[in-house]
């Protein structure tokens, strides 16, 4: 565009654009590189201006190309299979989103259970971090934000608290005797939910913006298959589905 002859009118501008034109051309396929000495000279018989309207005709033709072809895409986004199931999923992720909010204001389920197994693994990069894992009776693993060697020597049975709905583990609750103690949940979708969340209202934003552009492609694909696999994988582990289904009673 620097050289174009309607922003440049020198002619040392004309001549870059006329080559630059004929090498895109011929680089594209679109035609034959010159080979012999006749056929330069047919292409110097030409006048510099008929040169140039012939270029700048072959370029409009090719971005008009470009603009179709881009139109034809976004017009497929916007419409089949895929487009459903996008709307679908936008409809999905508002009311799971509408529901995890609630979750953190509705009575909580309690769960009695017993620690069978206990681990305490750090990872040393640049920095200890800990990594408290327990194995519960049920087959349940909960990582937790720091643990008690009593949990699992002195007080295994223990309640685990959990949001109504979804039945997101909370808590880890222990009696001992004198006291009872926390042990907060990590690394799970309740501790994470609004990490969560907006992943869910990922294809809601995208159905309605509906843009042009190669970031709205670039999160419409992430929408379709990300956040619409995250809800999967929500609502199947732990029979989220079947929760939500009875609104949290069984």
């Amino acid at each position: 565009m620097r050289i174009h002859p309607d922003r440049n009118p020198s002619p040392k501008a004309k001549e870059e654009f006329l080559q630059l034109t004929d090498a895109y051309e011929i680089l594209i396929g679109k035609k034959p590189a010159p080979r012999t000495s006749r056929s330069i000279s047919k292409s110097a018989e030409k006048t510099s201006e008929e040169r140039v309207k012939e270029a700048k005709q072959r370029i409009f033709e090719q971005q008009e190309k470009e603009r179709q072809e881009n139109e034809y895409y976004f017009q497929n986004l916007f419409r089949g299979r895929k487009w459903k199931t996008l709307k679908f999923a936008a409809f999905l992720g508002v009311v799971l989103s509408l529901l995890i909010i609630c979750d953190n204001f509705l009575p909580r389920h309690f769960v009695k259970d017993n620690i069978t197994f206990y681990a305490n693994r750090i990872d040393n990069g640049g920095h200890s971090v800990a990594r408290n894992l327990i194995v519960t009776a049920s087959g349940d693993e909960y990582f937790l934000e720091f643990l008690d060697h009593r949990l699992y020597d002195e007080y295994p049975e223990v309640y685990i608290e959990k949001t109504w709905i979804f039945h997101n583990a909370v808590t880890i609750i222990s009696d001992q005797k004198t006291h009872l103690s926390e042990y907060p949940i990590i690394f799970s979708f309740y501790s994470l939910h609004w990490i969560v969340m907006i992943f869910f209202l990922l294809p809601i934003i995208i159905v309605f913006l509906k843009r042009r552009t190669v970031w709205y492609t670039l999160g419409y694909q992430l929408a379709l298959y990300f956040s619409t696999s995250l809800m999967v994988i929500y609502l199947i582990m732990s029979d989220r589905w079947a929760h939500l289904i009875t609104l949290g009673f069984i």
